[in-house]
């Protein structure tokens, strides 16, 4: 049972060649924001970050209507991993983009979802298409897709396919961002010297 495990999670974080090759220029795209400064708004984000590095979630949303858990657990989890994270890493850009037939329906729902999670930072909306925009050529199979870029480039994309890879998903994940956006140093502060015999100086 271990070794059927550790296959799905090695899987789940391996490269996938079916999309976007790696070394491609990341293609622009607008989508509807829902969370965000850009809400409400049709925005490209590619487009105001080539010069940064860059982790772009996409993922397929079941219908809201029908069903109410219309975002996985998983993809939740994630998402709400890289939201942190964006709030650690100051030179990072990152965005989260479902795909689905109709922006406006998924709008209040993900509103909803983004406050259930706590999301701060992380931008979210709608691309109109379930497979999400046609240049990433998704495929649409995986329960999500990371695209990493940096440069203006695709540097890799991985696609978790199963619910027992998300911890491995994560950890792969954390380590492209220590590679691409790592977490400032914190500055050491200085030691106040104190001479024998003197008072310790006030808090």
């Amino acid at each position: 049972m271990f070794a059927k495990s550790a296959f799905f999670a090695l899987l789940a974080c391996l490269p996938q060649q079916a999309t976007i090759p790696v070394g491609t220029k990341l293609p622009p795209y607008s989508f509807l924001l829902s969370l965000g400064e850009q809400r409400g708004r049709s925005h490209c984000y590619v487009c105001e970050s080539l010069e940064k590095p860059v982790v772009i979630f996409f993922a397929a949303a079941k219908d809201p209507k029908a069903n109410e858990k219309w975002v996985s657990a998983e993809v939740t989890q994630l998402t709400k991993f890289l939201d942190g994270e964006l709030a650690k890493r100051p030179t990072l850009a990152a965005w989260m983009t479902f795909g689905h037939t109709k922006q406006e329906e998924l709008d209040g729902p993900i509103v909803r979802w983004g406050e259930t999670a706590g999301l701060r930072k992380l931008p979210v909306g709608t691309y109109e298409d379930p497979l999400g925009p046609p240049a990433f050529r998704l495929g649409g199979k995986a329960i999500l897709y990371a695209v990493i870029a940096k440069e203006g480039k695709v540097e890799k994309v991985f696609s978790l396919d199963a619910a027992e890879g998300v911890a491995a998903f994560q950890t792969t994940l954390n380590g492209e961002l220590d590679r691409i956006a790592p977490i400032p140093k914190s500055e050491p502060k200085p030691v106040t010297e104190i001479k024998p015999g003197s008072a310790s100086p006030k808090k």
